[in-house]
């Protein structure tokens, strides 16, 4: 009968055992359920006012390039500014008017603006869509006289015209004369008013979900204030109404406008804790916030957190009251039959050992003081451990087994025991305990004690925690690596916080700054060099620091001690502020310096050496040419001149021999009599020119010479001709069977130069001692490039001739004294200047 009772006795000790570690188990279970779904939770919201963010930044930053190409249309438009001018010079002019109304008419249509008018530059409203004309208010005069001298489309931004006016953005396009402000008479300014409640203010409030406090809105900074730019949901008149001052960081407007970016927590405009995402927009002054309240993000997950303590209550409730079931089903046995409470005892034990068992933790039951003694322990206590179920057996063997480093062992020991005889739940965890094993890689543990009340038992848990202790340990050491990684580059690296205060200076970047990096740590950036707010790279970090850019200088920088410097400086915004990667280019720039000087030199001796080759090569072609045709015009002269002659006489014979022959006839014998003579002049061409020729020069009239000329060389029917010959000149001193040929080649060249017709003047004027005859004619001209080579044998620019005819005239001139020369402009015709000498006893 004692048996039997120190069984019941025993009995419900188990099953309160058994109670617990199942609430245990249980309790850890659902809270790691809730915690996966808790960081779940904040994903999905997070991303998902990360992607409302991010569309409407987007669809902002779309809107604004709109309406800055919808401005396009009308600036610089040669047509619209025509229009302008002749509308504020002549108001009379209806049509003008007309059309202007016209195209203000489409702009405000089509485009939906509020109002489109145009005002001239005395501020007074000329015409207007709709036509209601009004004075310009007090605000845009303002804005006004900026505009037409910055001569740019100007975005004006959200603005009331009067205190008690709707709220209004603006297009305004300066209009001048020409195409361009540069030199150009201010005519007036195109006000495009847009009306954000048509189309910007709902895009902004918009919200694809339902939601009883989320919302959208943008701001911008003013001085040290955050101005709210639309109307609030708790808040309609907020509108550049409701201002912030920067000092309020816990505000999530404040955030935006300061620079941080993505999701942030903080107060919304009601001081109400919210949480939201902030982004700049892109090219404007804005900065959009998407929030929501903190209380109805986390509503669902709170709600989730009562359904996971009603589930697992209830669990633990069903589980205790099936023990407790269990517990009066075996106390009811008993006294009925012992092998049916061993049974119920044996199915208790499996039970609880599987569940047991399969938790992803150690779990044992101890005792701990005078020693270790182990009533029961899973699988995984052991194995976390590193030992085995028999070496922990034994009593107190726990420590040895466990700790196998002695002096180690000794101090674990003393802490469990210490920490566990004060019974505060708080010390009987041990995190991050390494476990090793000589030749073994160390993991590591956490451990935590919880003493069962009434008995000397602990439940004592275990969890492995060695992966989530080497990640740790990776990211401290690659912190170290990075940082000995910058200290280590040959590229200065220097951190400015927003205070400007340095935060940080790698090794380089204190070689750079030539004073140590104590004394700079801390400082302000402005009390280290003085001075330096007057300077280009102040301006550009002010730049990068408060706009949030990355940007790049060459810098020529003076230290105090007057020495100077090169570098190369790029700049990038961080979290903290700016970072500043610089290196020292002094001595490329001296080398680039004296790099310049050297090329220019070189450039100087190649130009000139270059030179004296071309010359070199031109007179060695030029000789080439001269050995080609001295070569050719003896062998074929006499060859080629009797047959023309034969045809020549033919066709003198044939046109003799049939006066009455018909139109057809008499046009092919006149084109095989031009193209014979004009065969013969190649000849004589050639010939003249390689032949040496006496001169035979004497007394001559410029005026015989002319008129011979145009008899030998007549012109065609197409071509008007013009004389200016002085009624009695000067005799000129030159062989008349030389010259003769000079303009009739000038006049053939002219001729062939107006296929079409045109006109061709022949003027004759004393200029210093020598008498001018010009050739002009109002042909295409001559190209540049072709200038130098006019003159030269073989040159021609023709489909026939083998372009000898001015080599030769130039041969001739030059043989008696004289010279020609050449203007010629592409497009606009060419004149020929032939000088011949006067005969002395006319001078």
């Amino acid at each position: 009968m004692k048996n039997y009772d120190e069984k019941e006795n025993h009995s419900p000790g188990l099953f309160i055992f058994i109670f617990v570690v199942m609430v245990t188990g249980i309790s850890i279970i659902a809270y790691s359920s809730y915690q996966n779904y808790e960081r779940q939770f904040r994903i999905q919201a997070d991303q998902q006012l990360s992607s409302i963010t991010e569309l409407k930044v987007n669809g902002l930053a779309d809107w604004r390039n709109e309406r800055l190409e919808d401005a396009s249309v009308l600036y610089q438009n040669p047509a619209f500014n025509e229009l302008v001018q002749r509308y504020l010079d002549d108001p009379d002019d209806m049509q003008a008017a007309e059309q202007l109304q016209t195209w203000l008419g489409t702009i405000q249509a089509h485009y939906q603006y509020d109002k489109v008018s145009l005002f001239d530059t005395n501020t007074v409203e000329r015409l207007s869509v709709p036509a209601a004309p009004e004075a310009m208010k007090e605000i845009l005069v303002g804005e006004m006289p900026a505009v037409l001298e910055s001569g740019e489309i100007t975005f004006f931004d959200f603005h009331r015209d009067t205190p008690d006016d709707t709220l209004h953005l603006a297009i305004l396009i300066p209009v001048f004369e020409g195409t361009t402000p540069n030199n150009s008479r201010s005519l007036g300014i195109i006000y495009m008013r847009i009306n954000p409640d048509v189309y910007l203010y709902p895009f902004i409030q918009e919200w694809p979900t339902t939601s009883q406090t989320a919302e959208t809105l943008i701001v911008r900074r003013e001085g040290q204030d955050v101005v709210f730019l639309n109307a609030l949901k708790f808040d309609e008149s907020a509108a550049l109404n409701l201002r912030i001052p920067l000092e309020k960081t816990d505000n999530l407007a404040v955030k935006a406008v300061l620079g941080q970016e993505g999701i942030v927590q903080g107060l919304d405009y009601r001081g109400v804790p919210s949480i939201g995402s902030v982004r700049a927009v892109p090219n404007s002054p804005w900065f959009l916030v998407a929030r929501m309240e903190t209380a109805e993000i986390y509503a669902p997950l709170k709600m989730r957190l009562w359904q996971t303590i009603i589930f697992f209550g209830a669990l633990i409730a069903s589980g205790g009251t099936g023990l407790g079931m269990v517990w009066r089903q075996q106390r009811m046995r008993f006294y009925r039959s012992q092998a049916d409470a061993a049974n119920a005892l044996r199915e208790s034990e499996t039970y609880i050992r599987a569940v047991m068992d399969n938790l992803p933790m150690g779990v044992a039951v101890n005792t701990i003081d005078p020693s270790v003694e182990f009533t029961y322990m899973n699988d995984n206590f052991p194995r976390y451990y590193r030992t085995t179920r028999e070496a922990l057996a034994v009593p107190d063997a726990f420590w040895e087994a466990a700790y196998e480093e002695p002096v180690f062992r000794k101090k674990m020991k003393k802490t469990v025991l210490d920490d566990c005889a004060t019974g505060d739940p708080q010390r009987m965890q041990w995190i991050d305990i390494p476990i090793t094993r000589k030749g073994e890689e160390t993991t590591f543990i956490s451990a935590m004690n919880t003493p069962i009340p009434g008995r000397q038992l602990m439940i004592s848990t275990v969890w492995d925690v060695t992966e989530r202790k080497r990640a740790q340990d990776a990211l401290v050491a690659s912190e170290a690596k990075y940082r000995h990684t910058l200290d280590a580059m040959l590229e200065g690296c220097q951190i400015i916080g927003f205070d400007w205060r340095y935060l940080y200076l790698n090794d380089a970047a204190e070689k750079q700054n030539r004073r140590p990096r104590e004394e700079l740590l801390g400082k302000q950036y402005m009390d280290m060099w003085p001075g330096i707010e007057e300077t280009e790279v102040f301006a550009v970090l002010r730049r990068s620091l408060e706009e949030r850019l990355a940007q790049s200088i060459e810098n020529k920088f003076t230290f105090p001690d007057g020495s100077q410097g090169w570098f190369e400086l790029r700049i990038y915004p961080v979290p903290e502020g700016i970072v500043i990667l610089s290196i020292d280019i002094t001595e490329r720039k001296h080398a680039e310096e004296q790099l310049v000087r050297y090329t220019e030199k070189l450039e100087e001796m190649v130009d000139e050496r270059t030179h004296e080759l071309r010359d070199a090569q031109e007179q060695l072609v030029r000789q080439e040419k001269l050995a080609t045709l001295g070569q050719l015009a003896g062998s074929i002269g006499h060859e080629l001149r009797n047959p023309l002659g034969v045809i020549s006489n033919a066709i003198y014979f044939l046109k003799a021999a049939q006066p009455n022959a018909s139109d057809k006839v008499k046009e092919y014998l006149q084109i095989m009599e031009n193209e014979t003579r004009t065969s013969d002049k190649i000849i004589t061409d050639l010939l003249d020119f390689t032949r040496i020729k006496s001169v035979d020069r004497e007394a001559g009239s410029v005026s015989e010479l002319i008129r011979q000329t145009l008899e030998r060389f007549p012109v065609p029917a197409s071509v008007a001709v013009t004389l200016e010959i002085p009624p009695d000149p000067p005799s000129v001193y030159v062989d008349p069977h030389h010259i003769i040929q000079v303009p009739g080649n000038l006049i053939v060249n002219a001729c062939q130069a107006m296929p079409d017709g045109g006109q061709l003047s022949l003027y004759s004027n004393v200029q210093n001692d020598m008498m001018n005859i010009t050739v002009k004619d109002t042909g295409a001209g001559i190209l540049p490039e072709n200038m130098k080579k006019l003159f030269e044998p073989l040159f021609t620019t023709k489909a026939r001739g083998i372009g000898l005819g001015l080599a030769v005239s130039r041969k001739l001139v030059e043989a008696n004294g004289g010279r020609i020369e050449v203007e010629s402009e592409p497009g606009k015709g060419s004149s020929f200047s032939v000088y011949l000498p006067i005969r002395k006893e006319a001078q």
